[in-house]
């Protein structure tokens, strides 16, 4: 790319910058009417290394309607060599951005550069770019083992690996259009969070992996995923929460992990094909309608759980749920509409026993 220098007069039209310390320039806006865009190298006699935040996004409070609607259309925007940094948020809701080149010189980028943008097509980086890379389908940033994720392009596969040493998956990494094409999701080892409704409404997902090290998987992560039949959960995992995968409507299996320490209200509901389940007595409440109107038969709850709220909801399959001596609260809807052959099994003298005679509920002991 040929470097382009600008006067400061005619600068002045089409960019906002300011003066660095170093004696450089960050460009801090662009207010120019064109929709495909080099940035300049340099203005007058000083040269340009850093981008700042939301100077090309539409989302930076402008005033001004006319700047506001060409960012909106940017096609194109072409870095400079002799840049160092973009700044957050840099191309935030760039809604017709297609393509995107970046400089040699590139060290580092701020939080969410790419948030928003749905339809870049491509990124151009110099060949052995010693920051930035194309891991599969998805953009990094490196610096040593971190690892920062920046941008997915679709896979046709339908395969999407997260690279290992990312600290945190974006929320907005797998954005429609692309969520529609995740067939398979395989997390390697770094984040510790998956974040909430990360592969909500994904329609063709079947599989996901989840790496050792995770310890949450946020409110309505799989929200929705009528096609999920299978999910790995790694021992590491602490938290699921709410409505995490609600109307996962195949999902056969869930190995709940011996650690688990919490699951929030409707984790698994409407979860149809979902008829066997422990749970682990880390979990020491068992939240309200976490498995209301599933295909549940089977429930088994370890020793240590010590209250039952109104999980089993609706649960019309259900005949044989295994309780501990350990609980000692069962809400009285726990079981409100599950069929008539439920049988409770649990030791003699325990809560669950009272619990079964009280609600004309069918008793084994074991």
């Amino acid at each position: 790319m040929k470097p382009v220098i600008l006067p400061a007069a005619g600068a002045k039209k089409i960019w906002n910058y300011e003066p660095l310390p170093d004696g450089t320039l960050r460009v801090t806006g662009y207010k120019g009417g064109d929709l495909d865009i080099t940035v300049p190298s340099g203005i007058g006699r000083r040269t340009v290394s850093e981008i700042g935040g939301l100077a090309f996004s539409p989302a930076a409070g402008l005033h001004r309607t006319a700047v506001r609607k060409t960012r909106e259309n940017l096609r194109s925007v072409a870095i400079p060599e002799g840049v160092r940094k973009l700044g957050s948020r840099v191309f935030a809701h760039c809604g017709k951005l297609t393509r995107l080149s970046l400089p040699g010189t590139l060290e580092q980028t701020g939080d969410n550069i790419l948030l928003g943008v749905r339809t870049l097509e491509a990124v151009e980086l110099p060949d052995g770019h010693p920051v930035f890379r194309w891991e599969g389908p998805v953009l990094t940033e490196r610096h040593g083992e971190r690892c920062k994720l920046l941008y997915c392009l679709p896979e046709p596969s339908g395969v999407y690996r997260i690279p290992e040493g990312a600290e945190e998956i974006p929320v907005w990494l797998l954005e429609w259009p692309k969520r529609n094409t995740v067939k398979n999701l395989i997390v390697s080892k770094g984040p510790e969070i998956l974040p909430e409704k990360l592969l909500s409404c994904a329609a063709l997902l079947e599989y996901a992996v989840l790496p050792e090290g995770m310890t949450e998987i946020q409110p309505e992560a799989f929200f929705k995923c009528e096609n999920l039949r299978g999910i790995v959960l790694p021992d590491s995992l602490r938290e699921i929460g709410t409505q995490a995968f609600v109307f996962c409507s195949k999902l056969t299996e869930i190995v709940l992990p011996d650690g688990l320490e919490k699951i929030g209200d409707r984790a698994f509901a409407s979860c149809k094909m979902l008829n066997d389940v422990t749970i682990p007595g880390s979990v020491t409440c068992v939240p309200w309608e976490c498995f209301a109107y599933s295909g549940l038969e089977r429930v088994r709850i370890e020793e240590n759980v010590r209250e039952l709220k109104a999980f089993a909801y609706g649960c019309k399959l259900l005949t044989d749920v295994f309780l501990p001596a350990s609980v000692e609260n069962i809400d009285g809807y726990a079981f409100h509409g599950c069929g008539e052959h439920l049988t409770i099994h649990a030791p003699v003298g325990s809560y669950a026993e009272l619990f079964a005679k009280e609600h004309c509920i069918q008793f084994e002991a074991v």
